[in-house]
């Protein structure tokens, strides 16, 4: 029981160590923060633009040096079977920054930054070993990505994997002086350094005061934005916090049902030993030195526990960092070290002596005299209502657990059934990444599409296909500030306002079934030669022209993610779409079309009749077929896609699901155990009453009734604390109900079942007692 109840515990204390708690790899890492920018008044930060950047980094004194990476990713050829890899790209001075140095080799220089020399990469520890068999000769050579010449300048130490997860390489951020009219494009994250001894607060109001003047200076630009500093260990964990806070809840209630049930147990052997121990005082022993045996047995099983801990926290977090490596941040800092080790030591003993604290309390106050009288016998009757009462504990515990699950899983059922703005059914994805040396213009990326679609649209089953720069559900965040041409429409309406981009070819809008609210979608006489045109969201549209009279205006984007502009005349209005997840409300997105604006790595997304993800190895080899050095990466099914947004809240509830059933478990036999054990100490009594003419089945109603009598109130307790902690649940999972009486009362009635079941099993047992074998007991 303590080695089940101490591993659960364990297992997620020693995520909450890695994750929460343990400092970052990095020199001094309390000075370093995430620096982002936002609209005012709103909660949602964002990456900073280039020139915002270059500002923030020469005129913010507080900061002692500040650096800032995009997420990327190349494909790597010329060394076998192409291989695609995460490569963030990043400023040079990122690295110092950090304060992180090469296991071999150098960092980026400065001078490195530069279009033309940028051609240099740092590569991962483990890249290193797999593909250099960790020799020093792999400095100065030369490694083909995305169709250019990269020379390997240097390593980085093993377990340095900033700022995504497990990066293969990192390359530097080559910037010429056009980034200087890049002030409406967000896509940089920022990391900076504060001056030792400097609180944060005042690099706050110092990052509050520039984006003050930022905004004055950059009106077109930066109108109501706000520049904002979090740690960087916060920033990192994001969501995850409190789902482990919650976690954490969960395993503290089962630690505490694992030493109410072993202390039942020490009660239930302090009872049988109650002669030993009546002898014992009798012969001169005191309270205290009768309660120190006590509790050193207990030690002894304590450190039994924590050993048995031990195996089954090692076995659990294993299993969460493989059953949920997405929802786990960190994952290279959670596992069990000395100080995880020292936490389950230090429980394991600590619920034990806990539980010894119970039979100790009851053992010393019971009269000598009175247990010698009886035959060495204790004084059941007292020692049945304790255990009665830590059996009601036991079960509101467990009431706790059980109901939290489910009202996760409705919460979940809830999500999986939210209209994600599109038909979901029979879409199946994968994305493609172009590399630039070969598709640098609008035009050849154009060429490219049109051809792998038209290609793909063949294939038997296929009745649509269409690409998409930011596929819905996974969280893209690719977006900008706008002008939005001619006069005010609404009371107060600011003329730059920040919103979501997305490219899509001509029929994108069919395939995923968004509807077209006003307006027409793209066609194909929208060509790069032709008149540019956007199609806007309906959630732009009712902010911007409520009169409903947004066909026909006039955009002009700051940002685009490929070498053309993003601006022209709406010609139509679709439905909203949930970007970040089912869980989140949708975004306002403004679309431009593929023949219009190149870009390089789309999503494309095919209609099926129900052939599902079988068409994926027949449109990889059609892409080979057009290049056979672009790689088909992610391929999934849409409800695939959207199991995967919901990860966070299912990995809650999966978790709280396993320690539910372990609660639910330790509370069933701990009250089987106590009913088992009560009927055992009556069995004399029992053998007289069914001597006397006793109807066993009046036997059998009298003993459950008084237990179920404690059943009553542990559900009873539970389901009151149940009401008041069910509203946290609400800040974990969104669409979760915390006053929903139809789950309470179902789990309730269900516990009350299972114990009531635990109760009457040893009771017909008793039934069945013969009465002669009964009287004979001693």
């Amino acid at each position: 029981t303590l080695a089940l109840g101490v591993g659960a515990n364990t297992a997620v204390f020693g995520i909450i160590h890695g994750v929460l708690l343990s400092p970052l790899p990095y020199r001094a890492p309390d000075e370093l923060v995430a620096i982002a920018q936002g609209m005012r008044n709103q909660p949602v930060r964002s990456a900073v633009s280039p020139p915002n950047y270059l500002d923030i980094r020469a005129e913010t004194k507080s900061l002692a040096d500040a650096g800032a990476y995009y997420p990327n990713s190349v494909t790597l050829t010329g060394r076998g079977t192409p291989v695609r890899l995460i490569a963030p790209v990043m400023t040079p001075s990122l690295f110092s920054t950090l304060a992180a140095g090469p296991v071999l080799g150098r960092t980026f220089t400065a001078d490195e930054g530069v279009p033309g020399r940028d051609r240099v990469a740092i590569l991962s520890y483990g890249f290193w070993l797999r593909h250099f068999g960790g020799e020093r000769s792999a400095l100065g050579t030369e490694i083909r990505l995305d169709g250019e010449n990269y020379t390997i300048v240097g390593v980085m130490p093993k377990g340095f994997s900033f700022p995504i997860g497990e990066s293969d390489l990192w390359l530097p951020l080559g910037w010429d002086a056009r980034v200087a009219t890049q002030r409406g494009a967000q896509y940089l994250y920022m990391v900076g350094r504060r001056r030792a001894g400097t609180p944060i607060e005042a690099l706050r109001g110092e990052l509050e005061t520039l984006g003050h003047r930022l905004e004055a200076s950059f009106p077109d630009k930066n109108l109501a934005m706000t520049i904002s500093a979090t740690p960087l260990a916060e920033q990192i964990v994001g969501d995850s916090r409190p789902v482990l806070l919650l976690l954490a809840g969960a395993v503290a209630l089962v630690i505490l049902i694992a030493s109410s049930n072993v202390a039942n147990l020490l009660l239930a052997r302090v009872t049988r030993r109650s002669g030993e121990f009546a002898v014992r005082a009798a012969l001169g022993a005191g309270r205290a030195r009768l309660m120190r045996q006590l509790a050193a047995e207990s030690l002894l099983l304590g450190v039994c526990g924590a050993v048995g801990g031990l195996v089954v926290g090692w076995g659990g977090v294993a299993a969460l960092k493989k059953w949920w490596p997405a929802v786990v941040p960190r994952q290279q800092d959670v596992g069990i070290n000395l100080t995880v080790a020292a936490f389950a030591l230090g429980i394991a003993l600590t619920a034990s002596l806990v539980a010894a604290l119970v039979p100790s309390w009851r053992m010393s106050w019971a009269g000598i005299g009175g247990t010698l009288r009886r035959g060495g016998r204790g004084d059941t009757a007292k020692g049945h209502h304790l255990r009665h009462a830590l059996v009601s504990a036991e079960l509101a515990l467990a009431l706790m657990l059980l109901t939290g699950a489910m009202l996760l899983l409705t919460a979940i059922r809830r999500l999986e059934d939210t209209d994600p703005g599109f038909e979901r059914r029979q879409l199946v994805t994968f994305q493609l990444s172009l590399p630039g040396a070969r598709y640098a213009d609008g035009e050849s990326i154009g060429r490219f599409f049109d051809a792998a679609l038209d290609r793909i649209r063949s294939l038997p089953g296929v009745t649509g296909a269409d690409a998409v720069f930011g596929l819905p559900l996974i969280g893209f965040g690719f977006g900008g500030t706008f002008n939005v041409e001619g006069p005010p429409t609404v009371a107060g309406d600011e003329r730059e306002v920040g919103t979501q981009v997305r490219i899509v070819t001509a029929d994108y809008f069919r395939t995923m079934g968004i509807p077209i609210r006003d307006g027409r979608g793209f066609e194909a006489r929208d060509r790069r030669e032709a008149p540019r045109v956007l199609v806007v969201s309906a959630s732009v549209a009712r902010h911007f022209w409520p009169n409903g009279d947004a066909i026909g205006r006039r955009l002009k984007l700051h940002a685009s993610p490929g070498p053309d502009r993003i601006e022209g005349e709406i010609v139509g209005v679709v439905g909203d779409v949930r970007a970040a997840g089912l869980h989140r409300p949708p975004v306002p997105i403004i679309y431009s079309t593929l023949a219009q604006t190149g870009v390089s790595e789309m999503s494309v997304v095919m209609r099926t009749t129900g052939v599902g993800s079988s068409v994926i190895p027949l449109a990889r080899d059609l892409i080979r077929a057009i290049d056979p050095e672009i790689l088909v990466e992610r391929a999934a099914t849409m409800e695939e896609v959207i199991a995967q947004s919901l990860g966070r809240p299912r990995f809650a509830m999966d978790v709280l699901g396993l320690f539910s059933a372990l609660g639910v478990a330790l509370a069933i036999i701990g009250i089987y155990g106590v009913v088992a054990y009560s009927v055992s100490q009556r069995t004399r009594e029992i053998g007289v009453r069914m001597a006397l003419g006793a109807d066993p089945r009046r036997l059998v109603v009298g003993v459950v009734g008084r237990e179920l009598v404690f059943v009553v109130l542990g559900v009873a307790a539970g389901g009151v604390l149940e009401v008041g902690l069910t509203p946290l649940l609400s800040k974990v999972v969104y669409g979760l109900d915390p006053a929903a009486p139809s789950v309470m009362v179902a789990m309730a009635g269900l516990l009350f079942l299972v114990a009531a079941l635990a109760v009457f099993l040893p009771a017909r047992r008793a039934a069945r007692i013969d009465p002669v074998t009964a009287i004979r007991t001693d």
